[in-house]
């Protein structure tokens, strides 16, 4: 019994943990005020997560800081990058549907593996310190070879979303954002990137 609420027992790692997603979030939120921050923020959210399941790094707010300054010019890039891409997405397929009818289906293929790209590629672009076009390159591969991992990624914050606003609105402030970065994360570790370091 001592053992479960020791300072190594799953009783305190467990809770630690669950402490250190809330702060990690509110972080987040604080930074993304502003809203040229909001890609360093993604960048900071994403890498101070991986680091704490893969490091298990406990001293998240030192953590959060130095990834938000450390990879500031490289959020600055995501922050321009993604509404561009949304905005081409959007238009892009608005094109295909008024083009004539039969083009809807391929539209809303367009549709949906823009998605795709856009949620693996965030999770790629932020762990990783690859440029811009590498990370492109390597988000294509990963959607195109499979795809079903990376509907699970996509499908993983909007359940996340949807079950906490259920349960209040509050908790999905508190904690949302964090947990869906964490369970993507833990995905992404245990399927997409061991599975690579394996080959």
């Amino acid at each position: 019994m001592n053992k479960l609420f020791s300072y190594e027992g799953l009783y305190y790692r467990i809770f630690s943990f669950i402490a250190n997603l809330i702060l990690v979030n509110l972080l987040f939120w604080l930074s993304s005020l502003t809203i040229i921050l909001i890609g360093p923020a993604l960048i900071a959210l994403y890498r101070t997560i991986y680091q704490m399941i893969k490091e298990h790094e406990s001293a998240v707010s030192i953590t959060f800081i130095q990834n938000l300054r450390d990879n500031f010019k490289r959020g600055l890039v995501l922050t321009v990058f993604i509404p561009l891409l949304l905005v081409g997405i959007g238009a892009g397929t608005f094109v295909l549907f008024n083009i004539t009818n039969y083009l809807g289906f391929l539209a809303i293929v367009f549709f949906g593996l823009s998605l795709l790209f856009i949620c693996t590629f965030l999770i790629i672009y932020s762990v990783y310190s690859w440029p811009l076009k590498k990370a492109v390159h390597e988000t294509f591969y990963v959607v195109l070879s499979s795809s079903a991992n990376s509907i699970i990624l996509l499908v993983i914050p909007a359940l996340t979303s949807w079950f906490m606003i259920k349960w209040g609105f509050f908790l999905f402030i508190a904690l949302g954002v964090a947990v869906s970065a964490c369970l993507q994360l833990f995905f992404f570790i245990k399927v997409l990137e061991e599975n690579d370091e394996g080959n």
